[in-house]
């Protein structure tokens, strides 16, 4: 039964506000459009990622087109030390903790409009920490292709991540 209701909180969670629902609600809508809902829909969170605020409206755009919605329960990990990066994430709600590679102590803890991900992407091309949710988190993720692609197109957001990773 427990089980059950998670899968079913998860589906909650993946289905509020992003992703594949807009795409669906809104198959008939131009894509910018489509950027432009979601783009409202998530600019609370977005004007608290530091990052956003270089002052690029289109990287704004061109990064809402590649989000998604996705859900973690307390203690759950969503990154591993040591696996290969494929995510970047966003905290949209919650809060999650970063935790040492080996001994999980606590690093820090990441809350609404912090971000994580980018090292393993930008750098190693591995995670280097444990990641975790602290009570259940939603977060927005970008997937390693679609990130590179931003990088490519906007180098001014790589050269600053990469001078703060």
């Amino acid at each position: 039964f427990f089980f059950q209701a998670e899968d079913g909180i998860r589906d909650f969670c993946l289905s509020r506000g992003l992703g594949d629902v807009y795409k669906r609600q809104f198959k008939d809508l131009p894509s910018s459009l489509v950027s432009q809902v979601i783009l409202f829909d998530n600019l609370p969170i977005l004007k608290k990622v530091n990052f956003l605020g270089l002052g690029s409206l289109s990287f704004v755009l061109a990064l809402v087109r590649y989000i998604k919605p996705v859900c973690y329960f307390d203690n759950e990990y969503i990154i591993h030390s040591g696996e290969k990066a494929d995510y970047f994430y966003i905290v949209k709600k919650g809060k999650v903790k970063v935790l040492t590679r080996d001994t999980e102590n606590e690093i820090g803890i990441y809350s609404e409009g912090s971000y994580f991900g980018e090292v393993g992407l930008l750098i190693s091309g591995y995670r280097t920490t444990n990641v975790k949710a602290q009570g259940t988190v939603e977060l927005l993720r970008i997937s390693k292709d679609k990130f590179e692609i931003l990088m490519q197109n906007y180098p001014l957001y790589k050269e600053y991540l990469l001078r703060i990773a």
